[in-house]
């Protein structure tokens, strides 16, 4: 009876490390230039434009950027927000699923935001020193362009981050392969914060490159 549990683990432990390569495999297949450097999402939604300075980024409130990343800053609630591409292209070759994803999503949702997406060595040890992250730089998704910070900027509200927003808006609208460090029970708590769920196998698989 005991080989046959024995047998049964391996069989468990083989399907498993199957599923999880194949989900690799799908992710890495993705994981190519898709859009211009200067592109926007096509066809955006036409909403009522508001117009604001980054809460997020000014006040260092939810990325915690250093003073070099501090620019002046104004995001539109128009389904393509450009500021939310400049943030993307802050280093090179933000992942391209990550945010077609995004761009996708802002369309139907212009309120969401991005405060921040890559962070090189600097930027990461800078916050690390300062015990602003947990990570020091090569132990983030942010160092690999797997991950985003955001926020909510609606019209009138000083909340930037609405719990209740987050839960029943972005939670529901979450694939798979995306992790949300916002969902009850994170191991990791930090509600703005969304990465690409496999992203520690991609950088095992050199699949992704770090961050300069």
């Amino acid at each position: 009876m005991s080989g046959v549990k024995k047998i049964s683990r391996q069989l468990l432990l083989t399907w498993y490390n199957q599923m999880r390569m194949a989900c690799v495999r799908a992710i890495s297949w993705w994981i190519r230039p898709r859009y211009p450097s200067n592109s926007t999402p096509s066809n955006p939604v036409p909403m009522s434009t508001a117009v604001g300075p980054c809460p997020a980024i000014n006040s260092l409130s939810s990325c915690n950027m250093p003073e070099t990343h501090k620019l002046p800053v104004q995001h539109l609630n128009n389904g393509a927000c450009p500021k939310c591409i400049t943030i993307r292209d802050t280093y090179p070759g933000f992942n391209a699923p990550l945010w077609v994803w995004f761009s996708d999503f802002q369309k139907l949702h212009p309120e969401f935001h991005m405060s921040c997406a890559g962070r090189g060595k600097i930027d990461q040890n800078a916050l690390f020193a300062r015990h602003a992250t947990k990570a020091s730089w090569g132990h983030s998704a942010h160092n690999f362009n797997c991950a985003f910070d955001s926020f909510v900027l609606v019209p009138g509200k000083e909340d930037i981050y609405p719990v209740e927003w987050y839960n029943s808006v972005l939670a529901p609208a979450l694939p798979a392969w995306i992790s949300w460090l916002g969902r009850p029970g994170s191991p990791f708590p930090e509600l703005p914060h969304l990465e690409i769920l496999a992203w520690v196998e991609l950088r095992r698989s050199n699949l992704v490159q770090l961050v300069e």
